[in-house]
């Protein structure tokens, strides 16, 4: 995309203009057809399998064309793709061992795509198949796509009262507003080397992407993506230290100080806007929840759990301190929001080593080629993409990236272009080799297919589970299993849903045998020990059931449902004070849903009553007694109210306590 000028014969011109344009034309063409088409909304995730299956057609089909054009060549592979493939070799053998190996299989396969992605885009730019217009038509064309849908989308939510708190639904084509500044983070600096090097009307589109980026990162809240941003900026203080060296470069005139106040008043001004819960600690603290339970899954699996596999070791070491939604089952954690950790924890220590070597080797090739180049050009290619690669890095630290594939194909894109201008670290193969990275990448479209059809079924076990329709969630959930699909985006498997559809029908012996099997597949899965604690209720053996929801609450020390559970079962035991006392760890929210209210309400009333019978009152409830008329005890609403706001004023005295 150069702008510099030179006479050319007409001919030769027209050849240049055809060079240029084809790769503007096909990758424009593949951004739309990626982030708009393949996007499929009765998925759960709309977006990731879709895409993972036009990536590796793509791969697979440009893996081919490397192959027509070097037939007869020899194949260079770079020092960097091969510590990439032991990474992912790794996983290979840690997928008979895993938990879940459905899901290590099918995890170890998708992280295959980057790996072949990475080889086949590192020939084609080597052999200059590829150029850096192929490069720049992509980052670009993907800049305009997501950053003009997440502006319209914020112009949409800008109509309403509570902007801030609804931005979360600014998701543009990416499916998660923080990934949205992912995406924009590894493309930005590009942007930059287009306004400086690009013809004209290239150059118009790249200032408009520079500051639409700009303005959304500021506007989206994304915290990590802020934290990459300032880590990219720090790698250019060498560059700017020499700058300032140049007596020349000393006069700071109005063409590099105007672009430069705009830069950082457009990125403050956004920041400003979004500045509301900035520094609110509640994501960070669940950060470090996330972080310090991979830390103790490394420490009892040195050599990685397997692909796929971290969610299902998470809840092992307890998820007190989370969320609600999270500590209620209703939403799950499939990855720590750190690559790193998710990288050390899955393939282990032996994966994290060949993992780190590859970004050691990037960052080493791209150091030599900004230290080696004269070309002022060339320096500028290398140092946009060492910012790039820098601004991922941080922000993967607090993200999940590595789980979306079209933002694996952009930061792999920038990868290869720099490991393709090295000029050490290639081993030479022969040619047909690359027909093997093209067969993995086509492996992992077939992979993501078949997942992808188990998915939609999983969508109906959903919905015939919401109308408590037993009749269909057991046969639905059955045809679901299948060798690529067998626990679904919230980490429940299909058994947990075929107990479900059994005890609707109060098939108990079923019911159990489903349930045993949820729990040999995955073991910390707390609400099927919760409904093993049903199905010990429901037959009678109340004890049983009591060390069940006992299990759950291990785990889960604030989940509603066992907590419910376990208090009814205690009531029914005769133990009413310890259910009035596993009542009180529900939290007062959920005490007014219409779902819990019934049973919360029967358990207060009657275990008040029978302590009351009793006439021997626990300590903590003797004040309660003492200002309790007869008239209360009687009546079922009264007694409940009283009790409710006798439990009010206890706790506010708690408080004024704890925080004098």
């Amino acid at each position: 995309m150069s702008s510099q000028k030179s006479k050319v014969a007409p001919n030769s011109k027209q050849t240049s203009e055809k060079q240029y344009y084809f790769p503007v034309f096909i990758w424009t063409l593949f951004s739309i057809l990626l982030f708009f088409l393949y996007f499929d909304k009765s998925l759960p995730d709309p977006s990731q399998l879709p895409r993972q299956i036009a990536i590796g057609l793509a791969t697979a089909g440009l893996g081919v064309l490397y192959y027509i054009k070097i037939r007869g060549q020899t194949f260079e592979l770079h020092v960097a793709a091969i510590a990439l493939f032991g990474w992912w070799i790794t996983m290979a053998f840690l997928i008979p061992g895993a938990l879940v190996e459905v899901d290590a299989r099918v995890e170890f396969i998708r992280h295959g795509l980057t790996v072949s992605y990475l080889v086949v885009a590192t020939s084609l730019f080597r052999k200059k198949i590829f150029s850096e217009d192929h490069l720049a038509s992509l980052y670009l064309s993907s800049v305009l796509i997501i950053s003009s849908v997440a502006i319209f989308q914020i112009l949409v939510l800008l109509k309403k009262e509570d902007f801030m708190m609804k931005i979360y639904g600014v998701q543009s084509v990416i499916g998660h507003k923080n990934l949205v500044s992912g995406a924009l983070l590894i493309t930005l600096p590009w942007m930059y080397y287009l306004i400086r090097f690009a013809d004209l009307g290239t150059k118009i589109f790249a200032i408009a992407g520079f500051w639409l980026s700009l303005v959304i990162i500021g506007l989206l809240r994304t915290r990590a993506a802020w934290i990459g941003l300032l880590l990219a900026l720090v790698i250019l203080i060498p560059a700017a230290a020499q700058w300032l060296k140049s007596k020349k470069q000393m006069e700071l005139n109005y063409k590099r100080l105007i672009p430069l106040t705009l830069v950082v008043l457009t990125l403050a001004g956004s920041i400003y806007v979004s500045r509301h819960q900035i520094i609110d600690p509640t994501n960070l603290n669940h950060r470090l929840k996330f972080w310090s339970n991979s830390i103790e899954m490394f420490k009892e699996n040195p050599f990685g759990v397997g692909a796929g596999n971290w969610q299902f070791w998470f809840p092992k070491y307890g998820v007190e301190g989370m969320n609600t939604s999270v500590m209620d089952g209703e939403t799950v954690l499939p990855q720590p929001h750190n690559d790193f950790l998710w990288v050390l924890t899955e393939s282990g220590c032996i994966g994290f080593i060949f993992y780190l070597g590859f970004w050691i080797l990037v960052y080493y090739h791209t150091i030599r080629i900004i230290r080696g180049s004269h070309e002022n050009r060339s320096t500028i290619k290398a140092r946009v993409s060492l910012l790039g690669f820098t601004a991922y890095l941080g922000f993967s630290f607090f993200d999940f990236p590595m789980e979306r594939p079209e933002l694996q194909m952009l930061l792999m894109t920038g990868a290869a272009l720099v490991l393709a201008e090295s000029r050490s670290g290639f081993v030479k193969l022969p040619g047909w080799l690359i027909l093997i990275f093209s067969g993995i990448a086509l492996l992992s479209s077939y992979t993501a297919f078949q997942k992808l059809k188990s998915e939609k079924i999983s969508v109906k076990v959903l919905q015939a589970n919401a109308r408590q329709d037993a009749r269909q969630i057991i046969p639905l959930a059955q045809s679901a299993i299948s060798n690529y699909f067998i626990v679904d985006r919230v980490s429940n498997n299909m058994y947990y849903y075929m107990g479900l559809g059994y005890m609707a029908q109060q098939n108990w012996p079923k019911m159990k045998e489903m349930y045993e099997k949820s729990l040999d597949l995955t073991p910390y899965h707390f609400i099927s020990m919760n409904q093993m604690g049903n199905y010990y209720k429901a037959t009678g053996d109340l004890l049983l059931a009591r060390e069940w929801y006992l299990r759950a609450l291990k785990i889960a020390p604030r989940y509603t449902a066992a907590l419910l559970n376990k208090a009814e079962v205690e009531h029914k035991l005769g133990l009413h004070n310890d259910a009035l006392n596993t009542l009180n760890l529900v939290y007062e929210p959920k005490w007014e849903m219409p779902q819990y209210q019934p049973k919360i309400h029967k358990i207060i009333k009657y275990s008040l009553r029978a302590i009351h019978a009793s006439g021997s009152y626990p300590k903590g409830l003797i004040p309660f007694f003492q200002n309790t008329p007869p008239h209360i005890l009687e009546n079922d609403q009264l007694l409940i109210q009283h009790y409710i706001a006798f439990l009010a004023q206890r706790r506010a005295r708690e408080r004024s306590k704890s925080n004098p």
